[in-house]
Parts: structure tokens; sequence; C-alpha cells
């Protein structure tokens, strides 16, 4: 415990994914996440609540601590990382999301860490501003659809060129799969690296990993466990494009996407797009996320434009994600810093 925060390292407590769940958390509040975070990096997570005078839960998030193995190493860049903003009880959210910012922090000084960062991960609709809590600030912008409406009302605000592109690979008989084996995944593999490919011809950069652990990891620790829902694109036999969604309480955030050369040509990703909308309303989900990028890329200048474009215009409303990191002691991060720029 520190002050009112309780604290559980490497083991969640039992019912940790049902407090997420009732209090509109996401899968990056997790066990999976911290099962497939832990396998990825090495990262030791930490569950964290706050609870009232009676024992409920008020507010948590996940954390995770993240260390070198070599003592010293560690001492100069051991750091605390949440996924995402702290998930809080509706009631409580004004007071509680601010106050679990700060204990994490105090948390994250106890355990010796240079600094404190924050992703924003599914986090749009948070109320948290880290700029004003002393983080230097980015942003991002997350394009999501709310399921709770109709679909016509939903198919009303894609845009125009969107739906005749979506009428005509109908009428064309691409059919859209459900993929569930691992060998599937390697679908996924391939339309991602000609994606990067057609990407870094156009400037268009983007640091993702396409290791072979990569995809067993997301096999092991969530396809595995029901927490994937892959969607394959085909012509006849021919591999046209996949997108990769999470799925967890009743919300679903696309992670990976791509397309092989005819898929681009026609644009398959707005049909495996509505396919997703159509089958995740279906199933009583209640938002899709379509993933973010930079909040540059808002601009026409960024390189990042035409992704910003399209993710738009599939009837989506873009949602600002704010993240930021802490430096928690400064003289260390400079040392820290002045060992990186000697060793490169």
């Amino acid at each position: 415990m520190l002050g009112n925060l309780e604290t559980h390292f490497d083991s969640a407590p039992p019912d940790w994914n049902e407090i997420v769940c009732r209090l509109d958390g996401s899968i990056y509040h997790s066990t999976a996440w911290a099962d497939y975070e832990k396998t990825r990096n090495g990262a030791r997570p930490i569950y964290l609540l706050t609870r009232d005078s009676g024992g409920e839960a008020i507010a948590g998030t996940l954390a995770f601590l993240n260390q070198s193995k070599q003592p010293l190493i560690s001492w100069m860049s051991r750091v605390l990382h949440l996924p995402a903003h702290p998930f809080v009880r509706k009631d409580r959210a004004a007071s509680e999301s601010t106050s679990m910012i700060g204990l994490c922090e105090k948390l994250a000084r106890r355990l010796g860490c240079n600094k404190i960062a924050m992703d924003s991960f599914l986090s749009g609709h948070s109320g948290i501003i880290p700029a004003d809590l002393g983080y230097a600030e980015r942003q991002r912008i997350e394009f999501c659809v709310d399921l709770t409406m109709s679909l016509d009302e939903v198919w009303k605000g894609v845009k125009k060129d969107h739906r005749e592109r979506i009428r005509r690979l109908k009428r064309e008989d691409i059919r859209i799969e459900v993929a569930t084996a691992r060998a599937d995944l390697e679908v996924l593999k391939s339309a991602r690296e000609m994606t990067r490919e057609r990407r870094e011809e156009k400037g268009q950069t983007y640091e993702v990993e396409h290791s072979a652990e990569l995809y067993d990891r997301l096999q092991d620790e969530l396809m595995g466990r029901g927490l994937v829902r892959l969607l394959i694109a085909k012509r006849e036999n021919e591999v046209l494009g996949s997108i990769c969604f999470l799925t967890f309480n009743r919300r679903a955030n696309s992670i990976f996407s791509g397309s092989t050369g005819a898929g681009y040509k026609m644009g398959v990703q707005a049909l495996l797009f509505w396919s997703a909308v159509e089958a995740f309303k279906s199933d009583g989900f209640r938002e899709l996320n379509r993933g973010g990028v930079p909040a540059a890329a808002a601009q026409e200048s960024d390189a990042l434009h035409g992704i910003y474009r399209f993710k738009s215009r599939l009837g989506t409303t873009p949602l600002h994600c704010r993240s930021g990191e802490k430096i928690l002691r400064p003289w260390v991060h400079r040392i820290s810093r002045l060992r990186h720029t000697l060793r490169h």
C-alpha cells in the first residue's frame, strides 16, 4: 500500500478484469495485456487500485516497471509506464483521475524511477490533461465509431467515395474471412510489410515491429484468449488485405492492418472496415476504434495526412488522446542522457 493506493505486483487481484470492465477500462488495463507486455519486453506489471470507505473500487490502472537487469543501468533508466489513462468510476471521475496519477508518481519515486510515462491508447474520452500536471505532452488522434448508433446512421457518416467503393467491392465478390489460426497471422504480416514498403517510398515512416516473435506473442497472449479478431479480404484465393482488432469490454480497436498492391489499388481497407462495423455492431459492441495517428497528421503538409484523411472519412469521430512523460530525477536523467550520447 502507498497511502490509499492498493498495489499488486506481478499478479492481479482475482476480480481485476471485472473491475476494469465495470469502470469502463480497456484492454490496455487487462491481465491479458499485462501478460503480452511482460512477454514482449520483460516489463513487470503492477495493478493499482483505490477504493472507497466501503471497499468498492473507485479508480485503477495498469502500470509497467521497465528496468535493466544491470543494476547501474537500471538505476539510471528505470521507468514506470502506463499504457493508457486510468479507469475511474463515473461519479468520481473529476477528482480521482488526477489523484490516481499523483499516486502513480509517488509510487514511481518510491521505486527509484527516473521518469514516469503515460500513453493514451483508447483514452480519447479521458479528462486528464498531462500538460496541466507538469508532463511534457504529445497528442495523438484516434478515430472512433459509436456502435450504439444504427447502421444507417453510421453509413450516412461514411463519405460518398468510400460508400461507392464499398458497394463496388461487394459487387466484385470480394469476400471477408474471419481468421483464428496462427498461420493466418502470416497473412497479416505479409500485408503489413507490403504496406510499410509503400509508405517508406512516400516518406510515411512508421517504427513498427515485424518479427515472427511479435505474431507468436499475439497468438499466445491475445488471440488464444479470444481477444483478437482478424479479418482477411480475398478475391478467390488471392489475399488483398487484412486488419487486426483487439476486442475487450465491448470495444474493438484496430492495431495492425495492411494491403497487397492489388488490394491497395482497389481500396480494400474501406470494405474491411465496413465489414468490421457490421460484425461488431451485430455482436453488441459499443465502440470501434480505427487506430490513431500523430496529431500533426491533421495538417495537409504532414507526411501522414493521407492516413488521417482516410480514417476521418470512414464515418468516424476524431478523438484527441494526450500522452506525456515527466522526469522525476532530473540529475539522474542528465547522466543517463550523457551516457547515451557518449555511446552513440
